[in-house]
């Protein structure tokens, strides 16, 4: 199509797209930016702010989905829950909702900057949004939606999740941007491959917990997973408006209900690098990550702790793709093993099982510590010469 001439057929302004009647009578939506005028002039108009890079290796599947992605109009009318779910498809990502009779720019660069993950709709009235009004609340609301596919229950029946902001933060775009940052996932997400690393870029912590998943659980797993739910409710606090309808509030601060929970199978591919082994009793694993690159995974750091576990992260070593973290890592590794080998003595010889397991261990280290000497250190011979 370089080059050929078009004719506007329309004008979205709140993408700033157009439709384009092409020379053989095929309609066709883009970005108003790639037009030029008869005199062969671009267009004043720039959208470099709103650039989206595709952050993977370029392989098929993987750019087709990013361009499908981005074909869709930025923000889509919805006139219910109902609706919204239906036009969501099978996203993996929460969706941006506003409720409000007009769009907002703010909204509008919401809707751009997290158009890679999260796509954008408008309920213009009170009853097309997802989330009913509450008592005291504003009709201008922002709700951040994610629907029940993308939520994780133990019974396998889990409901939509919510986050909701009204009032002055609306005219705020800096403060919209800020709290979408820190209310973006709600609820207990379901983890996948496609969606690990997205679900913990951000600004705020998130508690994961790797547990065992299939279609015909065991006693046991079905028992952890009733644990694992009931303590990650204690951390979320959620609040129930209809029946198949939470609430959250992640709150301002960085505290026991400032994190962001989710679950995952324990037999997905990467977690191994956490430290999970679904083959091992170390399931339910519980990984705290302050960042995507920065995180606690700890054997004392089991599900039945949480969420009083929180309040003493500062006392956790993180681990981090650094050879810092890796040292920290081994370090960890040996600490471990000194831990087994001294509950062991203690359980083979009782009270003097730990001394006598102390003292085999100087006796070691100054032997080995000999040994370095005598390899350093010049022979007799050597000296005599």
């Amino acid at each position: 199509m370089l080059g050929d001439k078009v004719k506007v057929v329309t004008v979205d302004p709140r993408d700033i797209t157009v439709e384009v009647n092409t020379s053989d009578g095929t309609i066709i939506r883009m970005p108003e930016e790639v037009l030029m005028t008869k005199d062969r002039k671009l267009l004043p108009y720039r959208r470099d702010e709103a650039m989206l890079k595709l952050h993977a290796k370029l392989q098929r599947h993987e750019f087709e989905e990013f361009v499908m992605r981005l074909l869709p109009p930025l923000i889509v009318d919805v006139n219910g829950r109902e609706h919204l779910e239906e036009s969501m498809g099978k996203e993996l990502g929460p969706a941006l909702v506003l409720c409000t009779p007009d769009l907002i720019p703010a909204f509008v660069e919401l809707a751009s900057l997290h158009q890679n993950s999260s796509r954008a709709f408008h309920a213009k009235t009170v009853d097309a949004c997802p989330v009913p009004l509450q008592p005291d609340e504003s009709k201008n609301r922002l709700v951040v939606f994610s629907s029940h596919w993308q939520q994780w229950a133990a019974n396998g029946k889990p409901k939509a999740a919510a986050c909701v902001a009204s009032g002055d933060i609306l005219d705020d775009e800096p403060a919209l941007d800020d709290w979408v940052a820190r209310n973006h996932f709600p609820g207990i997400m379901k983890l996948c491959p496609r969606t690990f690393r997205d679900r913990l870029k951000g600004t705020r912590g998130s508690v994961v917990v790797a547990l065992r998943m299939s279609n015909e659980p065991k006693p046991k797993d079905e028992e952890d997973a009733k644990l694992v739910e009931r303590k990650l409710h204690e951390i979320a606090k959620p609040r129930t408006v209809t029946d198949d309808l939470d609430l959250y509030d992640f709150g301002a601060e960085f505290g026991i209900d400032g994190y962001f929970v989710a679950v995952a199978n324990a037999s997905m591919i990467g977690l191994a690098h956490y430290g999970v082994d679904p083959k091992k009793k170390n399931v339910p694993k519980v990984i705290v990550f302050d960042s995507i690159d920065y995180w606690v995974e700890d054997r004392d750091l089991t599900i039945d702790k949480f969420p009083q576990a929180l309040t003493t992260m500062h006392h956790h070593w993180r681990i981090r793709d650094t050879p810092r973290g890796s040292g920290i890592w081994w370090l960890r590794k040996l600490r471990y093993r000194f831990e087994d080998l001294d509950s062991y003595a203690e359980d083979q010889a009782g009270s003097a099982g730990r001394p006598i397991y102390i003292g085999i261990l100087v006796t070691i280290l100054l032997l080995f510590a000999y040994c370095i000497k005598c390899c350093i250190s010049p022979t007799a011979h050597e000296h005599k010469d």
